[in-house]
């Protein structure tokens, strides 16, 4: 009775284990800041989710964590330019309203500046850059991958002071013939005024290689927030696999 007592007992551990990792993992959502160009004020605001505003620029600095948004906005009107060192990776970082703003962070994820004459500039690394015509992007950093959004006619205005892992670019003389270059060296990443990539050969690569991102990645580990998904079949297995081992280790005795 008491064998049949301890198999049920561990039977019942695997079975709260297998529940325990079944339920799914809760991260904390993004929150988006945002600074807003205060017409009747004449200076930046700040608030987070539109639920509190304030005027000191400490509530986006030391209050934004890994992963938060952030959104510059000068509602076409904004007379001074906004500087903020962000004590944090920002997740998505968006400049608009014809805003000019200079950003430092201990990382992005994905930065832009929108095409209504808005200009960012970034010093940190960036996961990815989107270049959109009709604005300007300055990263102080290197840039993993640069995504161009062309308008025939319309400036991209782009600088990048590091390495370039990834960018899709037009070559000359053919506006319309784009190329994805890798491997871009520090310095090097050079468009001129109608949107061409000059850079010469001797600074890129036209193939990807290790280290850059033309190459598959293997799968990562889930993220906090998604599932952890185990199968029941193994968890059957490992309960047939303890009772085995106590019937065996019953018979071993009796044989003793």
């Amino acid at each position: 009775m008491k064998k049949i007592a301890k198999v049920l007992g561990i039977t019942f551990c695997l079975a709260l284990a297998f529940l325990f990792l079944q339920k799914p993992l809760k991260a904390e959502a993004a929150t988006t800041f945002k600074a807003t160009w205060s017409t009747s004020m004449a200076k930046w605001v700040y608030s987070s989710d539109g639920v509190y505003w304030t005027e000191g620029k400490d509530y986006v600095e030391n209050g934004m964590k890994d992963g938060d948004v952030l959104v510059i906005d000068g509602v076409s009107a904004s007379t001074e330019m906004l500087t903020l060192n962000i004590n944090a990776r920002v997740g998505e970082l968006a400049v608009c309203g014809k805003a000019t703003a200079s950003v430092t962070a201990k990382g992005v994820d994905t930065a832009y500046a929108v095409n209504d004459g808005s200009t960012l500039i970034v010093t940190s690394n960036v996961k990815k850059l989107i270049a959109n015509y009709g604005a300007t992007a300055q990263v102080i950093g290197n840039v993993d991958e640069v995504l161009g959004v062309y308008k025939e006619g319309n400036k991209i205005g782009l600088g990048i002071t590091g390495t370039v892992g990834k960018a899709n670019v037009y070559f000359a003389p053919d506006s319309w013939t784009q190329k994805t270059v890798y491997n871009v060296a520090a310095g090097k990443f050079d468009i001129n005024d109608k949107n061409f990539f000059v850079t010469d050969a001797k600074y890129y690569s036209l193939t990807p290689t290790a280290g850059s991102n033309g190459k598959k990645e293997l799968d990562k580990v889930p993220k906090t927030g998604g599932r952890f998904e185990v199968s029941v079949l193994f968890f059957l297995i490992a309960a047939g696999l303890v009772v085995a081992g106590i019937s065996l280790n019953k018979k071993r005795n009796v044989n003793l």
